[in-house]
């Protein structure tokens, strides 16, 4: 149910509890080992677009774990691929194609302290064209 939950079991990434109950500080083999709020020093991108704001910081309590088919996690300085503020490595989330979904998905999550979260998904492919 959160980024953090994914990321737990990938080695080299430390991940711990950020400011909310879905947000997550996420450390690459030590880069943000300290921080309190927010991450810096590693960019976030979803489907090749960089979401790491101006300043170098990046959050994760705004993402959706069902979004995304694939999370790809690039430890150490990648800089000369994702720009300045990518010394301590970069996150890529590619979000699911209508070929992955191919049809709907309805849920609710549902927690301590009020949590919830419905959720409906749709996809579908046909031929060259996909929704």
């Amino acid at each position: 149910t959160s980024i953090g939950s994914v990321l737990a079991n990938s080695p080299g990434v430390t991940v711990r509890q950020g400011n909310g109950g879905r947000d997550v500080i996420i450390s690459i083999r030590g880069n943000n080992a300290r921080s309190t709020g927010v991450i810096k020093n590693t960019v976030v991108l979803e489907d090749g677009f960089i979401l790491t704001q101006p300043d170098g910081a990046s959050r994760f309590d705004l993402t959706d774990p069902r979004a995304y088919s694939r999370i790809d996690v690039f430890r150490g300085p990648q800089s000369p691929l994702f720009g300045n503020y990518a010394t301590g490595g970069a996150i890529a989330f590619r979000t699911r194609t209508g070929r992955e979904i191919d049809g709907y998905e309805i849920g609710t999550d549902a927690g301590s302290f009020g949590y919830l979260n419905t959720y409906f998904t749709v996809g579908k492919a046909s031929g060259p064209f996909e929704i």
